[in-house]
């Protein structure tokens, strides 16, 4: 399904408020979302800013995608991904996240009947990989942007 770079965006805002959405307003790693035309800002309770931008793949000549690379290349810490292997990314940690959900439900309930076990432990490790993986999920969705906002 071709969704476009405005559907694309659209379709992450709307990942990362259905996620937030089940969070405890406590829990909420970003403080507030702020629309650009060609993507979003994610401004952390951390003060960290992440801006992400939505492109369709480059489609420009040689000489324009060697400016681009070096353009990239001149960063810092760069990942270069093609659109489908960031929204299989994206796909993956989404899973991974909706398991440590579940997870931490499940454990709520165990708990309950087993106490000979670390669970207060156990439930902050899983706290702090869904809090990790929220934060990668919500990074990579923003590198979905950029790459489409770039391209396009």
């Amino acid at each position: 399904m071709m969704m476009g770079e405005q559907g694309v965006i659209q379709w992450m805002l709307q990942l990362i408020v259905a996620d937030l959405e089940g969070m405890e307003e406590s829990e909420r790693p970003i403080q507030r979302i702020e629309a650009e035309d060609q993507g979003f800002q994610l401004v952390m309770k951390d003060t960290e800013v992440y801006v992400v931008q939505v492109s369709s793949k480059l489609t420009s000549t040689e000489t324009e995608e060697e400016e681009a690379v070096q353009e990239y290349t001149d960063e810092e810490d760069v990942v270069r991904l093609t659109y489908e292997e960031l929204h299989d990314l994206v796909g993956v940690l989404e899973q991974v996240t909706k398991f440590l959900h579940y997870d931490e439900r499940r454990m709520g309930e165990v708990m309950v009947q087993t106490m000979e076990f670390p669970w207060e432990s156990r439930a902050k490790r899983v706290q702090k990989m869904k809090v990790e993986l929220q934060r990668i999920l919500k990074v990579m969705e923003k590198k979905v942007g950029e790459e489409k906002n770039i391209e396009g």
